[in-house]
């Protein structure tokens, strides 16, 4: 509000001014803690995520020492196999795009 407003309105013009900054401080409040709920949330997913990733790499870790250790599959074997793999994406870089594009497979016939 202007001071000619604030000389013939006072105390209404400043009543005025003081609800329109209230206002936005609710505003603002709400809105932040609406950002405040979404990085809760995205953290938790972090979380959940690496928990999962750490699950996984256990899994595969273990699973291939097991086959390793018992003979099943030769260790050079499978790290070329891995590199062949990894490969497939278009990118030799130790990791398979998102999603892991489709396996090579037959040809698919059109309808008939």
């Amino acid at each position: 509000m202007g001071l000619l407003t604030d000389i013939f309105f006072g105390d209404l013009s400043q009543s005025f001014s003081i609800d329109e900054h209230r206002s936005a401080l609710k505003s603002q409040a709400m809105k932040q803690a609406e950002s405040s709920g979404k990085l809760f949330n995205a953290t938790m997913e972090i979380d959940r995520l690496k928990r999962q990733n750490g699950e996984l790499r256990l899994a595969v870790t273990a699973l291939t020492r097991f086959l390793i250790d018992r003979k099943v599959v030769d260790g050079a074997e499978l790290e070329a196999f891995v590199r062949e793999i990894d490969a497939e994406d278009g990118k030799i870089d130790g990791a398979l795009a998102f999603p892991p594009p489709p396996k090579p497979g037959p040809p698919k016939r059109g309808p008939r």
